[in-house]
């Protein structure tokens, strides 16, 4: 790996075109709805959130399936810190991408990374309604996929952790799992934690393959001949008869 790669700084036309579009999205929001108080945009706002309980009124179980893809393009707007961070984490990894794979590819990977992480929101929901019930907006769910596939596709690769600790890329996983899991144990609820868990577990899965049937199947079966192998010896023959 070309230890002087440039992650971040060097903008592509992809990355440069999702930046323009969600911070686009997010200042036209509060324009119209906290400024102009347009009731039209409102209601759009309120029905392309995701709302994973099945006690909202607003719930996708009432068939607005559409949710899932259209929560990542919208921030909160109560603060621009929120699309900014967002954007920031996407101008700092995604390039990389699109140099590798393709604009076209790229998009559907964190496309696809957004709408696992909906799902996997949606799930939680139904198991503890109380902690995961909640609306939930933006791009971080997308993201984070993104940051798992930094981690095991670059894993050799030094980033600088918040620009000041120098790390290697395969450790960003589980350093975003940690923090993410501790803010969550002090401050239940406080932000989408099974969103942005499921765009990690989405991400490893688009990687690693590990979602394919064929490839479960023949993990599986390694691992059963691996218990078996454990139980195997080797004997003498000159001590032993063998039947």
């Amino acid at each position: 790996m070309n230890q002087s790669m440039r992650i971040g700084p060097k903008m592509t036309p992809f990355v440069r075109t999702v930046l323009f579009w969600l911070g686009g999205i997010w200042f036209f929001c509060l324009l119209t709805i906290k400024w102009f108080e347009w009731e039209w945009v409102q209601d759009l706002y309120r029905h392309f959130l995701l709302h994973p309980s099945t006690d909202d009124p607003f719930s996708i179980w009432t068939g607005e399936l559409w949710q899932l893809g259209t929560y990542m393009f919208l921030h909160d707007l109560s603060s621009p810190f929120h699309v900014f961070i967002n954007g920031l984490i996407l101008w700092f990894f995604a390039p990389t991408f699109e140099m590798r794979w393709g604009a076209k590819a790229l998009s559907s990977f964190l496309l696809y990374c957004g709408i696992g992480a909906g799902l996997f929101t949606v799930i939680l929901s139904l198991v503890a309604p109380s902690y995961f019930g909640a609306p939930v907006l933006g791009a971080s769910g997308a993201i984070l996929g993104l940051i798992s596939a930094f981690g095991l596709v670059f894993p050799k690769q030094p980033i600088y952790l918040w620009f000041l600790i120098r790390i290697e890329g395969r450790y960003i996983i589980p350093i975003t799992i940690g923090i993410d899991t501790l803010l969550f144990l002090s401050q239940p609820g406080s932000f989408a934690y099974a969103t942005h868990m499921g765009g990690l577990l989405t991400g490893y899965l688009l990687i690693t393959g590990n979602w394919r049937p064929g490839v479960i199947k023949d993990k599986l079966r390694l691992a059963m001949l691996k218990k078996k192998r454990r139980h195997l010896s080797v004997v003498d023959d000159k001590d032993h008869w063998i039947n």
